[in-house]
Parts: C-alpha cells; sequence; structure tokens
C-alpha cells in the first residue's frame, strides 16, 4: 500500500533549511560588525549619521532587546539595534517578516525615546530586494527635507511611490492599534536598511580574513589562527543570550589563541 508523506513533513523539512540559511546570514552580520570593532572601523558611524570619529566598541548577541539579533554600541554611547533577514519582502502586513520587523523597531525606538542617547535601527537583508532599496533612497531624501508631510512627497519614480505608500500604510496599521508608537517621521530618523552584499555579504571566516588583512597582525602566519578564533567568537555571539565582546576582549581572545596583533589606538575618553 503506497502512503503519502504527509505535507507537514516537508514543511517542517524546508522551515529547517530557511532557519538554518538565517542562521548562517546571522553569523555572517555579526562577523562584519566583530571585525569593524577589532579594526576600530572610523568610516561606519557617520554611514548611518553618527558625528565623525566614532568608533563601534562593542557587540552583543541575542539581546533582551525588541529588536534582538545584533546590538552594537559606539563611543559615542549611539547604540544600533539590527534585525537580521537573509530573505525579506516590504509588506503592510502587520504580520508580515517585514511588518514585525516594523513593529519591533517601533518599539525599540519608543523605548530609547527618554535614553538621552542616538539609536538606530538596521534591517540588515541579504538578497536583492529593489523596493528596500527604493525605500533606501526615499529614506535618505526625507532626512534631508525637514518639510515633507507624506512621505510619497519624497519619491521620485513610480517604484519609489509604491514602496513609501506600502510602508506608510503598515504604519497607520499599527498607530491605530497603539497610538503611543512613534510617528513615521521619527522613524525615519532612526530606521536604516543595509544590505550586506559582495564582499560584505561573503562568508564569516572571509569577514575574518579581511579584518586580520587590514594590518592588525604582527606575523601574518598566523593569520588562519586567526581567522578560526574569530569565526568561533561569532558563533558564541549568535548562540549564546547577552554575550558580547568589547576590542579588550576580543584581543584577549586572540593572544590566548597564540595570535599576536600590533597595537591599534584604543578609544579615549
Amino acid at each position: 500500500m503506497h502512503v503519502k508523506t504527509p505535507k507537514k513533513t516537508r514543511s517542517s523539512s524546508a522551515g529547517g533549511t530557511a532557519s538554518a540559511r538565517g542562521n548562517i546570514y546571522h553569523k555572517k552580520v555579526a562577523a562584519w560588525w566583530l571585525t569593524r570593532v577589532l579594526t576600530q572601523n572610523t568610516t561606519i558611524g557617520p554611514a548611518f549619521g553618527l558625528s565623525a570619529g566614532v568608533l563601534p566598541i562593542r557587540v552583543f548577541g541575542q539581546t533582551e532587546d525588541p529588536v534582538d539579533d545584533v546590538r552594537v554600541e559606539f563611543s559615542d554611547e549611539s547604540r544600533f539595534f539590527l534585525q537580521c533577514k537573509r530573505s525579506v519582502s516590504l509588506s503592510q502586513n502587520p504580520t508580515s517578516e517585514f511588518g514585525k520587523a516594523w513593529s519591533q523597531f517601533c518599539e525599540q525606538i519608543k523605548r530609547a525615546k527618554d535614553s538621552g542617547y542616538p539609536v538606530r535601527c538596521v534591517l540588515c537583508y541579504e538578497e536583492p530586494n529593489s523596493a528596500l532599496a527604493k525605500l533606501h533612497e526615499v529614506f535618505q531624501r526625507a532626512r534631508q527635507d525637514s518639510n515633507w508631510t507624506r512621505l510619497t512627497g519624497c519619491t521620485n519614480t513610480q517604484l519609489e511611490k509604491s514602496a513609501a505608500t506600502t510602508l506608510s500604510r503598515l504604519h497607520a496599521k499599527l498607530l491605530a492599534k497603539d497610538s503611543s508608537l512613534p510617528t513615521l517621521r521619527d522613524l525615519l530618523l532612526a530606521v536604516h536598511f543595509h544590505r550586506l552584499e559582495g564582499g560584505d555579504a561573503s562568508d564569516s571566516q572571509v569577514q575574518s580574513t579581511e579584518a586580520t588583512q587590514n594590518g592588525i597582525l604582527s606575523d601574518l602566519r598566523h593569520t588562519a589562527l586567526a581567522v578560526k578564533t574569530l569565526d568561533a567568537l561569532c558563533e558564541e555571539l549568535i548562540t549564546t543570550r547577552g554575550l558580547g565582546f568589547d576590542i579588550a576582549s576580543i584581543r584577549l581572545r586572540l593572544r590566548k589563541a597564540g595570535v599576536h596583533l600590533k597595537d591599534i589606538p584604543e578609544t579615549r575618553s
């Protein structure tokens, strides 16, 4: 007798594969930021609207924040809250993956309203997404025009208008349920869409290799060991709730593994 395979088995398998891919991407994002802490990168802060010279100094994974994938702390007390989505579609449905992420951004910014430090919520994604790319352009334009009243007024093309309309409708639905949420204008100042592509989206070991080749190794023969050690740190970061690494703890782990680094100017108060 022929017995059909239950559909839920196939769905479970597909879900497991999607989850595994999501974890791999989460690790890539963690590696991207961990290496920027190690190399004391001074350009990434201004790219997200922070002051020149601000340094990423600490990375946390699996936090208790509303946006809980990765938290990055900077030398000026700014905080980035990252949501990692390998693939996501722009949607006005609050129960969609994008809708849930946007809702988390709303809660994060609402919580940080009286914190006193700059906050950024970043949706990191890997697969090409024209709608998010267009929305990124609209956001940049709107940040430079304080007089806008409707987000669609900051669009130049039909694709941009469609993306802005979808987001505006989503936010209106969320506000209808909770009027205490931040306004779309408040969110626009804090939310960024960041596609890690090309070299950025390469696997975590490539990220680690790029970091070690950035002039921080005293002996290049230690490159493979450094990469292995940094990769292990990334794995710990995304699997251990509340774990964080700053430059001192990263350097200590490398030193204990037998990797010697050149001196890097530390953050000065």
